[in-house]
């Protein structure tokens, strides 16, 4: 990530933290619900000395993974997240209304990947995304209480 943004670690980690934080909301939003009801399944067998354990969090992953795709779709289509098949050569804008200093096109990019190192959302659909993400991140948290007996 470091020599996708000009070579720079701060400016990579600045770039990186929003979508990553937006993913991961989601991630755990999906996670959350699930590894609850497993642990509340196995009850108190759920260690990760123990296969229960590990089937329990692989659906849980493997839920999250459900959650999280949207937003990653729209975090990808957007420019705001690399893809599987993007490289790119320059650091790139990542916002409309920011200039881009990349001097050249991704080197590969996959076809549902249109703008490919420019960020297309402007920073409201940007501001709503994080809305979203972190009411999806809420409401994992109460349905793990609600499944725990905490509320």
């Amino acid at each position: 990530m470091r020599n996708m943004e000009g070579g720079s670690y701060p400016r990579s980690l600045a770039f990186t933290f929003l979508p990553e934080f937006l993913s991961m909301n989601f991630l755990m939003a999906g996670m959350m619900p699930i590894a609850s009801l497993g642990r509340v399944a196995v009850g108190g067998r759920f260690s990760p000395l123990t296969p229960e354990f590990w089937f329990v969090m692989s659906m849980a992953l493997l839920a999250g993974f459900v959650v999280a795709h949207p937003m990653n779709w729209w975090l990808v289509a957007n420019g705001l997240k690399h893809g599987m098949l993007t490289l790119r050569d320059q650091p790139a804008a990542r916002y409309v209304d920011e200039p881009s200093h990349a001097t050249h096109q991704p080197v590969v990019a996959s076809p549902n990947e249109e703008h490919a190192g420019q960020a297309t959302a402007s920073r409201g659909e940007i501001v709503w995304m994080t809305v979203l993400s972190a009411a999806a991140f809420g409401l994992g948290v109460g349905a793990m209480m609600i499944i725990h007996g905490n509320m």
